[in-house]
């Protein structure tokens, strides 16, 4: 048996998982209990460093811009 390790960015599969269970109810018609646990200082602390990722990935992607990149 192999055991395939996640590799990938972290952060954005995180914030899925917190928006997903914040929308648990309209996902499952509220039928289904939440299987993911986050406590609230957790969820905003991840929200925070998501909001100044996206705010430099917008940064990085103007100077690349203005120098001619993609």
């Amino acid at each position: 048996m192999s055991i395939n390790v996640w590799e990938g960015e972290t952060l954005a599969l995180k914030v899925m998982l917190i928006k997903a269970t914040a929308n648990r109810r309209i996902l499952t018609a509220g039928d289904a209990t939440c299987p993911v646990v986050s406590n609230a200082n957790d969820v905003c602390e991840t929200m925070n460093w998501w909001t100044k990722r996206r705010e430099g990935q917008t940064r990085f992607q103007g100077h690349r811009n203005v120098i001619g990149g993609r």
